[in-house]
């Protein structure tokens, strides 16, 4: 039985990660950032294509043009891949969660089954328990997706402006802070 609950969102979804999702919000990080970086390296990808068949030198100058679009479709189709393996296992991982969400806090109120309010009491009690597993959810959904993509973007860009134009970082940096 649960005998209290954290009472902060915060707070209320790391109790529920610790117990039982850590796995499955790790894996949602690594598909997340494995994602991310196929996405950004599509307009580098691109942009050597671009280099390649105009004349121009590209970063890797020994690679012939067909090499290049070969990639540029990898990266695309690999970018779906990752897009719809990531949202497949986040909706899984909402869903488990809600499940487990809800069973503890039905558990936490009176130790009846859940079955027992939605016969008896069901309206705004058990409304509020799906709306607080749905806030859950979404909380951890959202602090995996920007903390994730937003790190994995800025990290992926700065190291491609420091090797293609390094003269171009300190106006990345200002774009960045404002």
């Amino acid at each position: 039985p649960v005998f209290s609950m954290p009472r902060h969102p915060l707070a209320f979804a790391g109790y529920f990660l610790t117990r039982g999702f850590l796995g499955h919000a790790a894996l949602m990080i690594v598909l997340l950032a494995l994602n991310t970086s196929i996405m950004t390296a599509q307009t580098f990808v691109l942009g050597q294509l671009v280099n390649v068949l105009s004349g121009l030198p590209a970063a890797l100058g020994s690679l012939a043009p067909t090499t290049w679009f070969y990639m540029l479709v990898c990266t695309w189709l690999l970018g779906y891949l990752s897009d719809h393996a990531y949202a497949t296992f986040a909706n899984y991982t909402q869903v488990a969660m809600r499940v487990r969400i809800h069973d503890a806090l039905f558990a936490y109120l009176l130790g009846h089954a859940p079955r027992y309010f939605l016969d008896q009491a069901s309206g705004a009690l058990a409304q509020k328990i799906r709306v607080t597993a749905a806030a859950c959810t979404a909380i951890v959904e959202i602090l995996v997706t920007n903390v994730v993509r937003l790190t994995v973007m800025f990290s992926l860009t700065t190291f491609l402006i420091l090797n293609q134009a390094p003269d171009l970082l300190p106006i990345f940096a200002v774009f960045v802070v404002v």
